[in-house]
């Protein structure tokens, strides 16, 4: 009878410990991932903050659809009132076609998901740190472009669904905001 308790108390011991081991191998193996796609990401983009890249990686942002990053603006703008109009989807779904994320392709994947459940603010964020890093080591040229073609497709999302019936502001207040937001993160005056 001792000997049965006895193995019985060794046999959930090790029941145990075999858990945790497994659990902390798991834990073990998600922290690798993330390290390997925090790399990824560091040698596509160009950025080494681990903080930074943490945040994109939250924001569903990965090599594969790193380039749905240079949209953040415009979903940022659709957002801005609480609820995507169907027009600002529609020029949101434009834009990226013109940037070259078509249907089908990881970016556009997550640029719908954008679309249909409101990112986190840490995305915003996120994008207004890799823009800033971005623009310190831009052509005066090149950044000047960059910073009006964002702000012009941003100012058409706002103007998508301004309005009712053709009558008043075209640009919401929180869309302004946003729009005023935008234009700080590109250390522009709007």
């Amino acid at each position: 009878m001792k000997d049965g308790l006895l193995t019985r108390g060794r046999a959930l011991e090790n029941e145990f410990f075999e858990k945790q081991n497994k659990h902390l191998i798991e834990e073990l193996k998600a922290m690798r991932e993330r390290d390997e796609s925090r790399a990824e990401l560091a040698r596509a983009c160009g950025v080494q903050d681990e903080e930074l890249l943490d945040h994109l990686l939250k924001g569903g942002v990965n090599v594969e659809t790193l380039p749905a990053l240079v949209l953040v603006p415009l979903v940022a703008v659709a957002w801005a009132s609480r609820k995507v109009e169907r027009a600002e989807r529609y020029a949101v779904l434009e834009a990226a076609a013109e940037y070259g994320i078509i249907e089908g392709t990881p970016g556009h994947a997550l640029l719908k998901s954008w679309l249909t459940a409101r990112p986190a603010e840490n995305l915003v964020i996120a994008w207004e740190e890799y823009v800033g890093l971005l623009t310190e080591v831009m052509d005066p040229a090149d950044r000047e472009q960059f910073t009006r073609s964002v702000l012009r497709r941003a100012e058409e999302v706002a103007h998508a669904a301004g309005g009712v019936l053709g009558i008043g502001p075209k640009t919401s207040r929180a869309e302004r905001e946003m729009l005023d937001r935008l234009a700080k993160a590109l250390a522009v005056t709007p």
